[in-house]
């Protein structure tokens, strides 16, 4: 296993003991064991993902002042190169061996989300501060480009994993927010990135919502609506109770 530098939460926190796959880059096939929560809580890749954003950066602003669209492509082109050199890691997945879901391997009881700013009219600041008074986001961070959001949340049925992110799909939509599509797949790969002002919650709830929902049963009584006293209704009193 790579050994990563830990700084460990004075409480139980349910990222104890999940171990991911580790990739030395998305051209690697290889994984290698990790702690999710020392990938989380690490700064070991600070220096890649800080010289990525500036390469970014500046790749943006050369895009801007390109001419034709074949300077554009050769640009992007080049950008997709340096971040597909960047350490990635497997959130919803411990592979026994290479990569994607045609290889064994176990769910690590977490799905990640992806949500990329440009797809979205507030600021990956706001995006990730939001998030992270639900009870149910264990996570939330930008991304390794440092203009998108993304996060961790823990699932109740880890084996139903495409319902669950079809509900928080759905539950996201209702506060306005699109999230990639491709975090259904359980063994996404995803670039590790760095955030000083990530927020992680040791103590997160299981997001149990599916979609479709499971058919009420005739003992079941219909919710009563909570008052939302909370920021934005709180988050539209959390996409109204997830659906349900």
């Amino acid at each position: 296993p790579i050994v990563l530098p830990q700084n460990k939460p004075t409480m139980k926190s349910i990222f104890e003991g999940v171990q991911v796959s580790l990739y030395q880059s998305a051209k690697h096939t290889d994984p290698h064991p990790a702690s999710l929560l020392a990938l989380l809580t690490t700064d070991k890749y600070k220096a890649q993902v800080q010289e990525y954003r500036q390469k970014k950066i500046a790749a943006d602003k050369a895009i801007a002042q390109a001419t034709t669209q074949g300077e554009k492509e050769e640009i992007e082109k080049a950008l997709k190169a340096q971040k597909a050199n960047l350490i990635a890691f497997t959130p919803s997945a411990l592979q026994a061996e290479g990569r994607g879901e045609k290889h064994q391997y176990t769910h690590t009881g977490f799905l990640s989300f992806d949500i990329d700013a440009t797809d979205n009219e507030y600021s990956p600041e706001s995006i990730r501060d939001s998030l992270a008074t639900i009870p149910e986001v264990a996570y939330c961070a930008l991304s390794v480009s440092g203009t998108g959001v993304w996060g961790l949340v823990k699932i109740a049925h880890p084996e139903r994993h495409k319902q669950h992110f079809q509900a928080l799909e759905a539950a996201f939509k209702k506060i306005g927010l699109e999230i990639d599509p491709a975090c259904k797949d359980v063994t996404r790969l995803r670039f590790w990135s760095y955030d000083p002002q990530a927020h992680i919650n040791h103590s997160a709830k299981a997001f149990e919502a599916l979609y479709p929902p499971p058919a009420p049963s005739s003992a079941t009584r219909p919710k009563q609506a909570r008052s939302a006293n909370r920021s934005g209704g709180h988050l539209l009193q959390w996409a109204q109770d997830k659906l349900t």
